[in-house]
């Protein structure tokens, strides 16, 4: 950004806070310190320090908000504070988010996995807001910061009955070795010569992920999941009109929804109606079903506006519960990163920082808003 707009961004919009900040501080002291008696002189400090905060702190919100956003997202202090007043006082604490915990649930093969009430946060697209917000404004005619959601991945209670002679802890385990096998297979059927001999499960994985294929990967492993749960939980598939939504799983069906709910771990007394199986706890994925539960839930009225803490950034205790939940995930602390991107920023987020994994992000943000 260079030496002005790098190291000395936001100069002047820091004294603009100053200034003030001790034209007020200081009468205040004078005013009131009696230095015969350090009880006053505390008392004075105090009360000056309060004083000059109560008034500049307005400034240092829409002062923080320029440095920590990228260079050019905001014209200059008034700007920023604007944009801090049109948005609402309690929306640039809080956020408005879309309650998705009663409707629908994400299934994920990573066993024991459990993120519940985590407030997915609409990023920006290449040209302003993200599909997933701008379709949530035009379908439930509300301006929201993102959605909380729940997933949960198979559980360590789930009855041998339902798990059908096998074991769902495994599943993510079996679904990763039959692939990398496969995509192995595909390649020795040509000729062995292309194949690397004795099989390395590693290097066919990071062959393959080096000739684009993770996305694809995936997908298919996604739609294995999808395969085995559906068979386990013996729901019949719905087609035409008598389908009442483009996610997998009905939990109101008499029999796929208690099976569901027994090979998950979710409880008997959640009033979500539907889930859909993905391949891992991905932003992308995540992206993909806030799409899905707004398409098919958005014109009901049946997601209601919650509120989740979101604070001003950098918002560290935000960022702790972020890694937080990718180790609760069994994600190794090494290969969980945070990282930055403009896409991201926004009013509660005017720093543009995420996290993500180098399991299901190996290209850091770049996996999550493509750039």
């Amino acid at each position: 950004y260079g030496l002005f707009r790098g190291l000395w961004f936001g100069l002047y919009a820091t004294w603009s806070r100053e200034i003030p900040q001790f034209i007020v501080y200081y009468p205040i002291y004078e005013m009131t310190v009696d230095k015969k008696s350090q009880l006053r002189v505390f008392l004075s400090g105090a009360l000056a320090g309060v004083g000059c905060w109560i008034l500049v702190y307005p400034i240092d919100v829409a002062k923080t908000r320029i440095q920590a956003a990228p260079p050019g997202t905001y014209k200059n202090l008034l700007h920023s504070a604007k944009e801090v007043y049109r948005k609402g006082g309690t929306k640039a604490v809080t956020g408005k988010f879309l309650d998705a915990t009663s409707v629908a649930h994400m299934l994920i093969p990573q066993a024991g996995a459990r993120h519940l009430r985590h407030p997915h946060i609409f990023g920006r697209g290449k040209s302003g807001p993200s599909k997933a917000k701008m379709l949530a404004k035009s379908l439930t005619g509300k301006d929201v910061d993102g959605m909380v959601l729940n997933a949960y991945g198979p559980s360590p209670t789930a009855s041998k009955k339902v798990q059908g002679g096998g074991n769902i802890m495994e599943v993510e385990k079996i679904l990763d070795d039959s692939l990398r096998m496969a995509a192995e297979n595909v390649i020795m059927a040509y000729h062995l010569s292309l194949s690397e001999i004795p099989i390395d499960k590693k290097k066919i994985e990071s062959s393959f992920l080096r000739e684009g294929g993770e996305g694809a990967m995936g997908a298919f492993k996604g739609a294995l999941f999808e395969a085995i749960v559906t068979r386990l939980i013996k729901q019949p598939q719905e087609k035409g009109k008598s389908r009442s939504s483009t996610l997998d799983v009905n939990l109101g069906h008499p029999t796929a929804g208690p099976r569901t709910r027994d090979l998950f771990g979710i409880p008997k007394t959640d009033k979500a109606g539907f889930a859909d199986l993905k391949s891992s706890w991905s932003s992308g994925n995540r992206s993909k079903i806030v799409e899905q539960i707004i398409k098919n839930f958005g014109p009901s009225g049946m997601l209601k506006v919650t509120s989740a803490a979101q604070g001003y950034i950098p918002n560290f205790a935000a960022l702790g519960d972020s890694v937080e939940r990718e180790a609760a995930a069994g994600v190794p602390v090494g290969s969980i990163r945070v990282g930055r991107s403009s896409r991201l920023a926004g009013p509660n987020n005017p720093a543009g920082l995420g996290v993500t994994n180098t399991r299901d992000e190996p290209r850091g943000l770049k996996d999550v808003v493509g750039a």
